[in-house]
């Protein structure tokens, strides 16, 4: 070895002499890779000479990153179900800044940048079930249980403008001389009874896959089919208005007063289903002549001695179904309507 011209070669320079074979167990852990311990002190001695020290982004830079990301992963958890999908891009998009960082020479908080995005997922998650459960609270006794899950799934579909064309089933009832009843009683116990009826009929109408679409006084109208479609409305209906009479004949036998007999028109055809209104009041609803026919059938209960009655189209789609009889009432006119419609009476079977 020529120690001469090594010398020459070496002069002004820092010379570091170390093993770098792995049986010597010279080895340094870093958070990026496993090095050699003479290789590792190379690149402190780089680091000191050329002071090139890695530093910190500024706080407000850091902020204003990590709140953007935080924002962004709050309106993804709005716009969907919880769930960790935005945590997780959060997490990546993080990851990735930080890595990209240290390729120019800046240190990022990956810590507390992590930490921060769970907490504000958890937070909105959180709070968007509780949000969940108030709604259904809230809106438990206007549509069944599936409908609102279905409405909670898919929010934005329900604050928007919905509308679409659909063959949709129809019941209207209205209780039998309320207007009489209501004069002799006090307005609270008229409220009390009004209570009691809407919820065992609202009880039967959600088991039935029917949904309430408004009260109105003594009426409620009810809707199978929509929002969410059911195999057979026409007989769900008709089920619906059975079943109601025989629960408000077990009340009647009770000897409790209230409101214990109604009258129910059913009627079937398509009908446009939409969302109107605007962020201070929104309704869904059932709009088109097939469902006035609906109601004026009901208004022909009483002049008809009938309790319950339905169109041909009801009656052509339920009476091979077993569901019940029915008698057929003829043809009769309808108000606002030039052409006579056809009622049919259901009749249960006789027991005896």
């Amino acid at each position: 070895m020529d120690v001469a011209a090594l010398r020459r070669t070496l002069a002004g320079k820092l010379v570091l002499i170390g093993s770098r074979t792995k049986v010597d167990q010279d080895l340094v852990l870093t958070p990026g890779h496993s090095g050699f311990g003479v290789d590792y002190h190379a690149e402190v001695v780089n680091t000191l000479i050329s002071r090139q020290f890695l530093q910190r982004w500024p706080s407000w830079l850091q902020l204003g990153i990590l709140l953007l990301l935080n924002a962004t992963i709050g309106y993804a958890t709005f716009r969907s179900r919880p769930n960790a999908i935005p945590l997780a891009a959060g997490w990546l998009g993080w990851a990735a800044l930080c890595w990209f960082s240290l390729a120019l020479g800046k240190i990022m908080p990956i810590v507390s940048g992590f930490i921060g995005m769970l907490a504000t997922w958890a937070v909105i998650a959180v709070w968007r079930i509780r949000q969940g459960q108030q709604l259904m609270k809230i809106m438990g006794g206007y549509v069944a249980p599936e409908v609102l899950q279905e409405m909670l799934a898919a929010p934005e579909r329900w604050t928007r403008s919905l509308t679409q064309r659909r063959e949709v089933t129809v019941l209207f009832s209205d209780i039998n001389d309320f207007s009489t009843s209501s004069e002799q009683q006090s307005p609270e116990t008229v409220a009390s009874w009004l209570d009691q009826h809407y919820r065992e009929m609202a009880r039967i109408i959600f088991l039935n896959h029917g949904t309430v679409l408004r009260f109105v006084g003594d009426q409620f109208m009810v809707l199978f089919g929509a929002p969410q479609p059911c195999p057979h409305p026409e007989a769900a209906a008709v089920n619906t208005a059975l079943a109601m009479h025989r629960r408000l004949a077990e009340l009647a036998a009770l000897g409790e007063p209230g409101f214990f007999k109604v009258k129910i028109g059913i009627h079937s055809g398509p009908m446009l289903l939409a969302v109107i209104g605007d962020d201070l009041k929104r309704e869904y609803t059932a709009v088109g002549d097939d469902c006035n026919v609906a109601a004026r059938i009901q208004g022909l209960c009483k002049q008809a001695g009938e309790t319950t009655l339905v169109s041909q189209a009801i009656y052509e789609r339920v009476v091979n179904s077993g569901v019940c009889a029915f008698e057929d009432l003829g043809e009769w006119p309808l108000k606002g309507r030039e052409q006579k419609v056809r009622l049919y009476a259901p009749r249960t079977p006789d027991p005896g």
